[in-house]
């Protein structure tokens, strides 16, 4: 991300072409948030805020993959195969993991 990118995240009006005019986003923004209802479907009653939300929310990745992946991992790499390398180490995991989706 730029440095222009991070900032236009806090800027509030909209630039020239987007045909807008500065104050309807404030006071767009600002009827959200005075909006009593708190559910996400109350962004449908305001679409510029629902713009940058769509555009900025992201959800949280979850560890539970990652966490598999590793006890996998932990399977294939035993004492008695502590030469492999880490390419066929690799394969060795990616074999293990895809062997379900085919």
């Amino acid at each position: 991300m730029t440095s222009n990118e991070g900032s236009s995240f806090f800027c509030f009006y909209e630039s020239a072409d987007d045909g807008g005019s500065g104050s309807s986003v404030q006071s767009d923004l600002e009827l959200f948030l005075n909006d009593p209802s708190h559910d996400v479907s109350s962004l449908h009653h305001h679409p510029l805020v629902k713009k940058v939300f769509v555009q900025k929310n992201t959800s949280l990745p979850s560890s539970a993959p990652v966490e598999r992946l590793f006890s996998i991992g932990g399977q294939i790499l035993t004492p008695r195969r502590n030469g492999l390398t880490g390419e066929h180490f690799e394969m060795l995991l990616m074999l293990r993991v895809n062997k379900t989706l085919g």
